[in-house]
């Protein structure tokens, strides 16, 4: 599977749900005292059990990805 990389000076970290490789946005989860999983959030969100902490923080992304999920996060909410 191809995707677009967002850039800058973002780090390339796999996804341990679906194990592909970006610079996308993470869940990074301490499984034990040295040890760190990296999870997509929008993967994490629809793992089993469902992070919810992930799902809440894509809320109303509409299925975005990489840059515009990134979009999605950096947008404050609309106030109303």
């Amino acid at each position: 599977m191809s995707t677009v990389l967002i850039g800058g000076d973002r780090p390339l970290r796999g996804c341990l749900a679906c194990g592909q490789a970006d610079d996308h946005p993470r869940h990074s989860v301490q499984v034990d005292p040295e040890h760190w999983a990296d999870f997509h959030l929008d993967c994490h969100a629809a793992s089993a059990p469902p992070c919810p902490e992930c799902a809440a923080r894509i809320a109303g992304a509409d299925g975005a990805t990489g840059a515009d999920l990134l979009q999605h996060l950096l947008t404050p909410p609309k106030k109303g």
